[in-house]
């Protein structure tokens, strides 16, 4: 991360990303507080209906509104310290897209890590549609153990987040 490239990314940035910026930090420090201080049965709860998929049908929409959602936890999650956890950033995009009535299954999955004596390593991910929004890096070396989906939203999206078109070739770029 270079601070000269930083500030120039943030000289373009738009008042739509902003606020899309600023919701994602708010919800990943929620998501924080909440990993550490609330019993997973208890956050389990506010994550979705318990192994269960959500379908992979969704508008044009949905689809932006989880691309800027996805863009928004991976840029602040790379930046912010302590929000960097697969399991932090996945929490957050599922409570974004709940809110926009966007159809996500967060994953949970375990695979065993040859390097260090074959221990048990854990991995998150958010599935949205066909696209992965957090948690993309490596997510298919890892056995689904657990999966939530979004619980019934409705058949009519809320308000979806404005796409633009620089959200996608920026991600692209890194």
């Amino acid at each position: 991360m270079n601070l000269r490239s930083d500030f120039r990314t943030a000289q373009r940035t738009s008042a739509s990303e902003w606020r899309l910026l600023a919701e994602a930090a708010g919800m990943l420090m929620l998501a924080r507080l909440a990993v550490w201080f609330v019993p997973f049965r208890r956050l389990a709860s506010r994550l979705g209906n318990e192994m269960a998929e959500s379908p992979a049908t969704d508008t044009k929409e949905q689809r932006g509104a989880a691309a800027s959602i996805g863009w928004a936890i991976r840029t602040l999650g790379r930046r912010l310290p302590l929000m960097n956890q697969c399991l932090v950033q996945g929490i957050a995009a599922i409570w974004m897209l709940q809110r926009r009535r966007t159809p996500t299954t967060l994953y949970f999955g375990l695979a065993k890590d040859e390097e260090v004596s074959g221990e048990l390593k854990a991995h998150a991910w958010v599935h949205c549609g066909e696209k992965v929004l957090t948690g993309a890096k490596g997510y298919q070396d890892y056995r689904v153990v657990a999966s939530f989906a979004s619980p019934d939203l409705g058949s009519e999206p809320a308000r979806s987040v404005p796409v633009e078109d620089d959200f996608r070739r920026r991600d692209a770029a890194r």
